[in-house]
């Protein structure tokens, strides 16, 4: 269900690292609530499990930070991947901090969600893919999620901030 499909030693930039553990990115869920968007947060995650109805989970709460081409200085290059359509997002944990198991929505035909950590696995640093857990990745391993909609999430539990990049490439532009 993930499958590594590239290792790509030396592909993240400690610059990039910095940045991100120096700065802040947009607060998952809580500036969408803020916003008045968080139907829309919770959309993009599928609608199986029910976070915020169900869960008891706070929507004024962080689980993560994300930044992606809007909120970032640097637009890394993924075209080793050899795909046409790529959209990326960096998403920082700190220590504490997860995300709820869920599975994505799928939105465009034929993607392919990808996942590649920044740095090396450190205990502590969890995720968990269609009930198993994954450990012992290395900075620029790419992982690709064979399932689509599998329900996943991940954790930080380490004293260590955790930061990863997900992709999400696809053949053309147009919404399924």
């Amino acid at each position: 269900m993930m499958k590594l499909i590239s290792k790509n030693p030396g592909f993240v930039k400690q610059e990039w690292i910095d940045w991100c553990l120096q700065n802040t990115g947009q607060c998952m869920p809580k500036d969408y609530y803020e916003a008045g968007e968080l139907d829309h947060a919770v959309h993009d995650v599928g609608e199986r499990l029910k976070w915020f109805s169900e869960w008891g989970i706070d929507p004024k709460s962080t689980f993560v930070e994300r930044f992606d081409s809007t909120n970032c200085p640097f637009e890394p290059d993924f075209s080793f991947l050899g795909e046409p359509n790529i959209r990326w997002g960096i998403l920082k944990y700190k220590p504490g901090w997860y995300m709820p198991l869920h599975s994505d929505d799928v939105r465009f035909k034929n993607e392919k969600r990808l996942w590649m950590p920044m740095q090396d696995y450190v205990e502590g640093h969890m995720v968990i893919h269609g009930g198993e857990y994954f450990k012992d990745w290395e900075e620029g391993d790419v992982y690709h999620f064979t399932i689509e909609d599998v329900v996943h999430g991940a954790a930080n539990i380490s004293g260590v901030t955790r930061l990863v990049f997900t992709v999400v490439v696809f053949p053309t532009q147009e919404s399924e």
